[in-house]
């Protein structure tokens, strides 16, 4: 289920459930018929997968900015520094899809930079244990909905299933937007790990409410492609990311992986702007008609 970090947890949430561990057949008769956002126990070898990565993109951001830059971002892959000067995020990030995973591991084998090589080995072994977690939640959704083909879409675009990996810097004020709001464009978003607290979703009632991703779970947020895949049925979370006391002095480490679909229309940017340009729930009680004119024909 979804919920508050608290020691009480509901049974319904609007925008949440819970199901069981990848190791296991998931099982629906119990759960809420929506699902914005979901919490999973880690099947242990994603777990440890999860775990190396991120450790192995904490010490590649420990390499001088010159290095960095050697990575640089083209083509949805590599490596971004953002601060004041071009009015984004205060952050670094590294974006690697599925499809680049070979041609990157030739292209850091070649720099002798021993943690730029780790960083991608690490990534390509995330990757192998990507598939069954992604595979048994479509069809965990296929069932509950009763609607067909998102496994399918979803799988036939593998290789575009994209690893964001994250450092805020420090310095933001506790309490002030790190990440603005916004829903994922794609099919859903695995949160695989998060250094400290911070993520924040947009409750039915339009409140903002906290959720913890702990280190032994996965929280997965669903995005535009699927609820124009379901007709509505399943809704994009709208969600933020807000400084705490740690962030504000170390800085915040996160790891997602973006899920999005084949043969599925992409919400249009070009005519309707960026995501965190609209209203904070926008898309929550939108007809479908009207959901589905936000979308590249």
């Amino acid at each position: 289920m979804f919920y508050p970090p608290s020691n009480t947890r509901t049974q319904n949430s609007l925008l949440g459930i819970c199901i069981p561990c990848y190791s296991t057949p998931m099982e629906t008769s119990s759960l809420s018929i929506t699902d914005g956002a979901t919490t999973i126990p880690y099947n242990p070898n994603l777990e440890l997968a999860v775990s190396e990565a991120e450790q192995s993109w904490r010490s590649f951001c420990n390499l001088t900015l010159e290095q960095k830059k050697g990575f640089p971002y083209i083509e949805n892959v590599g490596y971004e520094h953002k601060d004041e000067s071009n009015g984004s995020d205060l952050k670094e990030n590294f974006h690697v899809t599925i499809g680049a995973l070979r041609r990157l591991a030739r292209e850091m084998a070649k720099t002798n930079c021993p943690e730029a090589t780790k960083f991608i080995a690490s990534v390509t072994a995330l990757a192998e244990f990507m598939e069954e977690a992604v595979r048994e939640y479509c069809e965990f959704l296929e069932k509950k909905y009763e609607i067909t083909g998102i496994a399918d879409r979803i799988l036939r675009n593998k290789g575009g299933w994209t690893f964001r990996f994250l450092h805020y810097f420090p310095g933001t004020t506790s309490g002030k937007e790190i990440a603005a709001p916004h829903a994922d464009k794609g099919g859903f978003t695995f949160h695989l790990r998060e250094s400290t607290g911070g993520i924040q979703y947009l409750n039915p009632d339009k409140s903002w409410e906290s959720i913890a991703v702990l280190e032994d779970e996965t929280v997965l947020f669903s995005g535009m492609q699927m609820q124009f895949a379901s007709a509505g049925k399943v809704i994009a979370l709208c969600h933020r990311v807000v400084a705490n006391e740690i962030s504000e002095a170390e800085g915040r480490f996160s790891v997602v992986c973006f899920v999005d679909m084949a043969n599925t229309p992409s919400y249009d940017k070009k005519t309707h702007g960026r995501m965190q340009d609209h209203e904070p729930g926008f898309n929550y009680e939108m007809s479908f008609e009207e959901f589905s004119k936000l979308f590249a024909k």
